[in-house]
């Protein structure tokens, strides 16, 4: 049987945030269909997994997520991304949407928080 869920890759370098993300997520429209754990790890899984909707922390080692953003907008123009940081800013907050990204999540995290987000996308 084919899901109607939308299918979610998870990016970030904690475990722990992965896990809060993955929690959240259950039993929504939503079904995590890979774990990555730096933006050059999200490339190989986006190519491989086809998500609808991804969630990249900014601040990851090897490629960080705003440089592995603007690397996947230019391979699937219409893959909705959502950032997850702890850096509040409005500088970052304009980073992130001119590099395109669909939307901004701010640890830590409150679920209904996520879920709007992910609705929004």
């Amino acid at each position: 049987m084919v899901s109607d869920k939308k299918k979610v890759l998870i990016v970030d370098d904690s475990t722990a945030v992965i896990n809060s993300l993955v929690e959240i997520l259950v039993d929504t429209d939503y079904e995590v269909v890979g774990i990555a754990k730096d933006g050059m790890e999200a490339l190989a899984k986006c190519k491989e997994l086809y998500p609808d909707i991804v969630t990249l922390d900014i601040e990851m080692p090897k490629l960080d997520g705003i440089q592995a953003l603007r690397i996947l907008r230019r391979i699937n123009r219409t893959l909705r991304v959502i950032m997850v940081t702890s850096l509040n800013t409005v500088d970052k907050v304009l980073e992130c949407k001119n590099a395109g990204a669909s939307q901004y999540i701010i640890k830590p995290f409150e679920k209904n928080k996520v879920l709007e987000a992910f609705a929004k996308v």
